[in-house]
């Protein structure tokens, strides 16, 4: 699951909902990985989100590509779970 959540990983609600998931920035992204920028601070709210079997090999934010947010990058592997 991916997408712009509006949420900091560290959010209770974000725990509340989607603790069951890994968040693949927090497995395989380094340093602050902030999606969104305002005048005053940023902040990672745009995630992606993976289940079981799935595995982050890498997770960056790239650089800006014309939205407010800029997206994370990531690369998933699979294994079958047993």
């Amino acid at each position: 699951m991916a997408g712009d959540f509006n949420l900091p990983a560290d959010s209770a609600i974000f725990r509340d909902n989607w603790s069951w998931l890994q968040d693949a920035f927090g497995q395989a992204g380094w340093g602050y990985g902030y999606s969104k920028y305002t005048k005053y601070w940023g902040i990672r709210i745009d995630h992606v989100l993976t289940g079981p079997g799935w595995q982050a090999r890498s997770c960056q934010v790239q650089s800006d590509v014309g939205s407010d947010h800029l997206p994370p990058f990531t690369q998933l592997e699979y294994s079958a779970v047993r």
